[in-house]
């Protein structure tokens, strides 16, 4: 009996060293706290996100600790939800770069056997980057959708001035080519505006 319990013991911190290693090199905040929001344990990652040290903290309340009223918010609302999964967008001030960093925030619950709410592990994850690029890629359409839809109007015009003007002056060829050169010009701006409505929406 002694032996199976010495084996048990062994294994159940075998699981906790495995555990810590992964919530220690997982690259996004870990947050594990009670169904009362007091703290269990933090990475480094999470530490360094909302400037606070687990060590220090540990067993107290993380609410009074934390400087970000949109990560106490989204905290207290995931200790209260009672059951599901929280998720949701937050925005949080960067001390090192002075900008403001946007996170997706996901809180659940883990349970005990008997189905008893025990736990509440938060992940957040920094799209700050994606969100960045997405910006910058919907500014380049629009710039650039706007630089060409003025100068191909233009074009489209003076096209239909040349038609309306040459008459039956053209030859059948010319007359062939100048009708391609505008149709594949009013392709030209459908697309333009295709991608001036996809920003709108997106917007």
């Amino acid at each position: 009996m002694m032996q199976n319990v010495h084996k048990s013991a062994e294994e159940i911190i075998d699981e906790k060293n495995k555990l810590n290693a992964i919530i220690s090199n997982i690259p996004h905040g870990i947050i594990i706290t009670d169904i009362e929001n007091r703290l269990i344990k933090a990475n480094k990652q999470a530490e360094r996100m909302f400037d606070f040290s687990a060590n220090k903290i540990k067993g107290k309340y993380l609410l009074e600790y934390l400087h970000n009223e949109n990560l106490s918010k989204a905290l207290k609302q995931a200790s209260t939800k009672g059951k599901g999964k929280l998720s949701r967008e937050i925005k949080i001030p960067n001390k090192e770069t002075n900008k403001i960093n946007t996170y997706i925030l996901s809180s659940a619950f883990v349970t005990n056997q008997h189905g008893e709410n025990i736990n509440i592990v938060t992940g957040l994850y920094d799209v700050t980057h994606q969100k960045e690029l997405e910006e910058l890629r919907e500014s380049f359409l629009r710039t650039v959708s706007h630089e060409l839809r003025t100068p191909l109007t233009t074009i489209i015009g003076f096209l239909n001035l040349i038609s309306k003007a040459a008459g039956d002056q053209l030859s059948k060829d010319q007359k062939s080519y100048l009708d391609i050169v505008l149709k594949e010009s009013k392709n030209l701006e459908e697309i333009i505006n295709d991608l001036l409505d996809i920003t709108k929406i997106k917007a």
